[in-house]
């Protein structure tokens, strides 16, 4: 049975479909493991009794993020791989 290799033509260049299939799977794992990494931090702020806080920026290693304490906002980084909580500056 012969098996035809189905490509696409970019810029004039046939590239292996099975590249493009590759490449989806690869961003799809990786972009898994951010969210991942994302709802550890998450879940890191709510273990140390913070539940209003905002919005969590990548920064470095970790995430920023301003959350409420004692009727204030106050800027913290997670680092959700270590479980570390730290104040940011």
């Amino acid at each position: 049975m012969n098996r035809v290799a189905m490509t696409i033509a970019v810029a004039g260049i046939a590239i292996p479909m099975a590249a493009f299939a590759a490449d989806r799977h690869a961003s799809k794992a990786a972009m898994n493991a951010a969210e991942h990494r994302k709802t550890e931090a998450m879940n890191r702020l709510e273990a140390a009794g913070y539940h209003d806080f905002g919005p969590l920026t990548p920064d470095g290693a970790g995430y920023r993020v301003t959350v409420q304490q004692d009727g204030r906002q106050v800027s913290l980084l997670v680092h959700p791989d270590k479980g570390i909580l730290t104040a940011a500056r």
